[in-house]
């Protein structure tokens, strides 16, 4: 096995355990939190698969941007939240209901919405959009909808073990993707650095901006479930993004990796933050 498909599967087997710490401490009601309360969701839904991807579109069309650089940021606007966000959600004050229902009703959706963005963008850019409908479900099975049912099961056969072992899953979870992340960081960095620039990170900063602010704004009454969308709207799944961009540009797939690793690290440095006002906001 080369080394790349090592990181790989590090990679996927620290999201397997995070999400499958994240299944063990929630109830199964907690996957139709959203179902149960249809105008959160539909605020939710909005500010994720609307008002995010409308922007992009809308700032991709102005300015006049490498076609990588494009794609790459309409497929993560249109990606669910990644796997491991719930327990990130839950740090920015959310409800564990309703971190957990919100993953579930994204992943649902996305499936949705991405036939029909690929369509506008088709239409707007004149390329060929492409929708690997088997490739992005096997991604979200495997990532999502497996170790969130794995989680669910054992917890409700184990209650009274349930805590150890979604802290100990977790733990290893967090170590195998911090061991994966560094090693592409490394392996990936020069096409990383290489994206920096051309208004890459500005363009990047600026979604993110909106994406906090929109899903702050839409996020309901309760301050915690506020921040928890926020933070959901600006954060999108990496590998599901990558499997679109990458279907409808295969000869840029070295690009595209980039520009998402680029988003992503960009996302992160934004978010904290914010994280850290709404947390000081929680406190007073």
């Amino acid at each position: 096995m080369d080394p790349a498909a090592i990181v790989k599967l590090v990679l996927v087997a620290g999201i397997f355990l995070i999400v499958v710490s994240i299944g063990l401490r929630a109830r199964p009601a907690d996957t139709l939190a959203l179902v149960r309360q249809p105008m959160l969701g539909v605020r939710a839904m909005v500010a994720m698969f609307v008002a995010v991807p409308a922007f992009v579109l809308a700032i991709t069309a102005f300015f006049p941007i490498d076609p990588a650089l494009r794609t790459a940021l309409l497929a993560l606007s249109v990606s669910p939240m990644p796997p491991i966000l719930p327990k990130k959600e839950i740090k920015a004050g959310g409800d564990g209901d309703y971190a957990i229902g919100l993953q579930v009703l994204a992943t649902l959706v996305s499936i949705a919405v991405v036939p029909v963005m690929l369509f506008a963008a088709a239409a707007v850019f004149g390329v060929e959009g492409r929708f690997p409908a088997m490739a992005m479900s096997k991604t979200l099975a495997i990532t999502v909808g497996v170790p969130l049912a794995i989680g669910i099961a054992v917890g409700s056969v184990l209650p009274q073990h349930r805590d150890v072992i979604a802290t100990w899953a977790g733990r290893l979870g967090i170590a195998a993707l911090a061991i994966g992340g560094v090693a592409v960081l490394i392996s990936q960095f020069e096409r990383i650095y290489a994206q920096i620039g051309d208004g890459v990170l500005l363009m990047t900063a600026a979604i993110t901006g909106f994406a906090l602010f929109v899903g702050h704004m839409l996020g309901g009454p309760d301050e915690g479930n506020r921040s928890a969308l926020a933070v959901a709207a600006s954060a999108r799944h990496p590998g599901v993004a990558i499997t679109l961009a990458t279907a409808v540009l295969p000869e840029q797939t070295a690009s595209i990796v980039a520009i998402v690793l680029l988003a992503l690290l960009s996302n992160i440095i934004l978010t904290i933050p914010y994280m850290k006002w709404r947390r000081q906001h929680a406190r007073t």
